[in-house]
């Protein structure tokens, strides 16, 4: 299969450690040290920022990073969503799924706001829920979708870039 996508993925201080190659059908796989590879954009984040928008995909990310003020963070999952919210302990050592917000924990708690911009779908729902509370709710916040979109890639493209600003400034 011919990939349609190809993310790279760095550690923090902006080394290539790992790519996510994505194909037609959506299945991905992994190159290269995934556990180091944490949140994808983490090298890009800026300093100073008080907000960090979490998406649930690389594309996603992308469309953000265009609309947002050079101040607010903007990174995506590795590994998209889970299906389900998970009944497993929330604690590094037993939460292999979800490392990569273990190893992005002082960032995480570095920023005043967290806006969770995941997918407009179950999944996206569930992603939600499970880095909110891996993150704190309290500074936890959500978007609202137009509803003719499922996706923050899909409010750029049908509406444009001052709809997806106004959808992440709105985020409450």
């Amino acid at each position: 299969d011919e990939p349609v996508q190809i993310a790279t993925y760095c550690d923090s201080t902006g080394k290539a450690v790992a790519q996510k190659v994505r194909f037609k059908d959506k299945s991905f796989k992994f190159i290269g040290d995934t556990k180091a590879a944490g949140l994808y954009g983490q090298h890009l984040w800026r300093t100073g920022g008080q907000k960090l928008v979490i998406t649930e995909g690389e594309i996603d990310a992308a469309s953000v990073a265009q609309v947002v003020p050079a101040t607010t963070g903007v990174c995506s999952v590795p590994n998209g969503a889970p299906s389900k919210v998970s009944q497993n302990k929330v604690t590094a050592e037993e939460d292999t799924k979800f490392h990569y917000l273990w190893t992005a924990k002082d960032v995480l708690e570095g920023v005043d706001e967290i806006i969770l911009a995941t997918d407009n779908d179950a999944a996206g729902q569930a992603l939600k829920e499970e880095v909110a509370r891996r993150s704190g709710r309290a500074k936890c916040k959500e978007i609202s979708f137009p509803p003719d979109c499922k996706d923050l890639n899909e409010i750029l493209v049908t509406h444009g870039g001052e709809a997806l600003s106004e959808v992440i400034i709105n985020a409450t």
